[in-house]
C-alpha cells in the first residue's frame, strides 16, 4: 500500500524520496568508521610516497647540480686548447687574443722541449713502407715521402736535404725498396 504522504508528492507532480531501512545502532555506526579509517589509511600512504618521490627527485637534482660543478672545475684549467687545435667560436670572439698568446707561449716551449730530449732515431723503412702502401702506384717522390714521415713522427721540420740523404741511405740497402735518384717505391 503506497504512503499518503508520497500520493500527495506524485498527484502534484513532485518527487518522491524514500529513506532506506533503519540499520541496528551497533552495525549502522560501525560501518562508516570503518570506511573512513580506511580512506584515512590510503591517504597516508599516498602521501608518504609523494613525500619519497619528492625526496627522491630533490637528491636528484642535487646530484646533478654536484656533477655539473666537477665538470666546471674540471674544464677551467684546461681552457687553452692544444697546439695546432682550432679554438671555440667563443675563444676567438672574446679571447683571440688570450688565444694567440697562449698559442705562441706553447709553440715556444715546444722546440727547447724538442731540444732538452735526446732525438730518437728514425725508422725510415718501417714508415716510409707504411705510407708506400697507401701511395698510388706504391711509388713516391723521396723529398715528399721524407716530408711525410717525419710528419707522422711529429716532427715539423722541411725535409732538408741531411734527412733525405740519410734516408735513401737506408732504403736503398733494404731489399724491399725501389731507390732511384728521386723516386722511391715499394717493391
Amino acid at each position: 500500500m503506497p504512503c499518503p504522504a508520497s500520493q500527495d508528492a506524485q498527484d502534484q507532480g513532485g518527487v518522491v524520496i524514500i529513506m532506506p531501512k533503519a540499520r541496528p545502532a551497533g552495525a549502522g555506526a560501525a560501518a562508516p568508521a570503518a570506511g573512513a579509517g580506511l580512506l584515512a589509511g590510503i591517504k597516508r600512504k599516498k602521501q608518504r610516497q609523494l613525500e619519497r618521490q619528492q625526496e627522491r627527485q630533490q637528491e636528484r637534482r642535487q646530484e646533478q647540480q654536484r656533477q655539473q660543478r666537477q665538470q666546471q672545475s674540471l674544464a677551467a684549467p684546461a681552457a687553452v686548447p692544444p697546439p695546432g687545435s682550432k679554438p671555440s667560436k667563443k675563444q676567438r670572439t672574446g679571447k683571440e687574443a688570450a688565444v694567440k698568446e697562449a698559442a705562441a707561449a706553447a709553440a715556444a716551449a715546444a722546440p727547447a722541449e724538442a731540444q732538452a730530449a735526446p732525438a730518437k732515431p728514425v725508422k725510415w723503412k718501417k714508415l716510409a713502407a707504411r705510407i708506400l702502401a697507401d701511395a698510388p702506384k706504391r711509388r713516391m717522390k723521396a723529398a715528399k715521402l721524407c716530408r711525410q714521415v717525419l710528419k707522422q713522427l711529429g716532427q715539423e721540420a722541411a725535409a732538408g736535404d741531411q734527412h733525405v740523404a740519410d734516408m735513401l741511405a737506408t732504403l736503398g740497402s733494404a731489399g724491399k725498396f725501389d731507390v732511384s735518384d728521386r723516386h722511391v717505391g715499394l717493391v
